[in-house]
């Protein structure tokens, strides 16, 4: 049987993708998925997505003490949390989706200004914000994307 911190772990990483090589990667592609199945779900898909914003700031604090660290790698709740604010309010189309997966990991990973600042923040804010910032500008970006008619 799994202990606390165990069950944590696995949660908080996504039943262990973050341990993964490239585990902020793997687990911004539930995301798509999510945007894909719920594509009819115009409403569902939008509060999913805020929902799951949601636990991951609650999810943040106890990440910084399983882990023992501010932003954990292996922490991917706040990934899958900023790559669906990535979608969010947008109509599914494969297009949309492939370029907001790029997109994200892109912010994600060279942290861009003001991304990084957001990452020093103390505390839980620090860990979930950064992405949530780049699923904003993900958002931005593929709305100017999505009406000048490209896709």
């Amino acid at each position: 049987m799994m202990n606390k911190k165990e069950i944590l772990k696995a949660s908080l990483s996504f039943f262990y993708v973050g341990y993964l090589p490239g585990g902020g990667t793997l687990a911004s592609i539930f995301p798509v998925l999510i945007y894909y199945f719920l594509r009819s779900e115009f409403i569902v898909f939008n509060v999913f997505a805020l929902v799951f914003l949601f636990i991951s700031f609650i999810a943040a604090k106890p990440a910084q003490e399983v882990f023992k660290r501010h932003d954990p790698s292996s922490m991917v709740l706040d990934e899958i949390a900023g790559m669906l604010i990535g979608f969010i309010f947008l109509p599914f189309s494969w297009s949309l989706a492939i370029i907001g997966f790029i997109i994200f990991r892109l912010f994600d990973i060279f942290k861009i200004y003001p991304l990084r600042k957001l990452e020093d923040i103390p505390g839980s804010a620090g860990i979930v914000l950064d992405d949530l910032a780049a699923g904003i500008f993900t958002n931005i970006i593929l709305q100017i994307i999505l009406r000048s008619g490209l896709f």
